[in-house]
């Protein structure tokens, strides 16, 4: 695999979707959630996207 689809596949693509699905629960469900939950959720996401580092390493600094 490419190394510029590897990152976007792996990286760029799970970050976007993280983050519009946080600015959403921000502005629609700010009453609800509480900071507690939102430091949860960051600290999965970040776990989860080191996992993914660490796994798919190979492929992301590969040269071609």
């Amino acid at each position: 695999m490419r190394r510029t689809k590897a990152l976007t596949m792996y990286l760029i693509v799970p970050c976007l979707l993280y983050a519009a699905a946080f600015v959403i629960v921000i502005t629609q469900f700010s009453a609800v959630v509480e900071t507690s939950t939102l430091r949860q959720s960051h600290t999965i996401f970040a776990a989860i996207i080191a996992v993914v580092l660490l796994v798919k390493r190979d492929e992301l600094s590969a040269e071609r």
